[in-house]
């Protein structure tokens, strides 16, 4: 009972009512008022919105396989006998604890288009300087800050992939030793297949966490407010019209535009889980 009413009063609650509220005019001082389809009509017709949802995909194009990637290979390499290996694995996860404040004024340093530690590493081989952050592409904006995000989220990535190759039973590297298979013929003919349902998972986690991110934009482009429209995310934009502007109706259709988008994909990537994923 006590597991029912806090499910009942702290999730199914907001959920049932944020869906009222895309039906409402509310700015959580009056009490709602009916406007039926005029929030969903509005959302549509702002070019914000598809510069949010233009944004969040391109971001998530970036984050997702380089994410997925670069935590197969980190732990396919700590998965094997090496020296200081449980200091590397220590230093992988850091990230992952470090709060967003801190480790986007330390990207906001890294990428700094005047003083920035990248334009220094570049300027000793001739190159540069670029702008990242500032730049006036969106594109170079948006997949700086995906660059950031893989390194703060790769870690927890990176733990999952290794407790799935961890229960890989030594009799297979045994038998395919016997058998003089290669490494490279291990990792494709043995590790990939018996990882590919943990790797499966965290491609799912990935792409929820890419389209809900929200404290790295904020902390890397800008406050809601100052934010230019190319630069917006759908985070953002349900911050700044819930919080800062108080129009919960938008907002909250906005959130759920979201969640449709992301139940889509998620659907679409369960599809296509035969074809990725072997159980066997």
């Amino acid at each position: 009972m006590p597991f029912v009413i806090g499910f009942l009063i702290f999730q199914a609650y907001p959920f049932i009512f944020s869906l009222y509220l895309t039906f409402t005019k509310w700015d959580m001082f009056n009490a709602p008022q009916w406007v039926g389809l005029q929030n969903w009509k509005s959302i549509f017709h702002e070019k914000q919105m598809y510069y949010s949802f233009r944004n969040i995909f391109f971001f998530a194009v970036i984050f997702v396989p380089l994410k997925t990637g670069i935590a197969f290979v980190a732990a396919y390499v700590l998965n094997q006998s090496i020296r200081f290996k449980g200091f590397f694995r220590v230093i992988f996860f850091l990230p992952v604890i470090t709060p967003w404040i801190a480790a986007g004024m330390v990207w906001s340093w890294i990428l700094n288009s005047n003083f920035g530690v990248v334009n220094l590493l570049l300027g000793y081989v001739n190159l540069g300087p670029y702008k990242y952050l500032d730049n006036p592409n969106w594109w170079v904006v948006i997949g700086s800050v995906a660059i950031a995000n893989v390194w703060k989220g790769m870690g927890s990535s990176m733990i999952l992939l290794l407790a799935g190759m961890q229960n890989i039973s030594k009799d297979l590297y045994e038998a395919a030793d016997l058998d003089g298979a290669s490494k490279w013929q291990v990792f494709r003919s043995i590790i990939v297949p018996l990882v590919s349902p943990m790797a499966y998972m965290v491609l799912i986690l990935s792409t929820i966490s890419a389209f809900h991110a929200f404290d790295s934009f904020l902390t890397l482009v800008g406050a809601p407010g100052g934010v230019r429209d190319q630069l917006l995310t759908v985070n953002i934009m349900i911050y700044r019209d819930a919080f800062i502007l108080f129009k919960m109706g938008p907002a909250s259709a906005m959130a759920w535009l979201l969640f449709i988008v992301i139940l889509i994909i998620t659907i679409f990537q369960r599809k296509m889980e035969k074809r990725w994923v072997h159980y066997d």
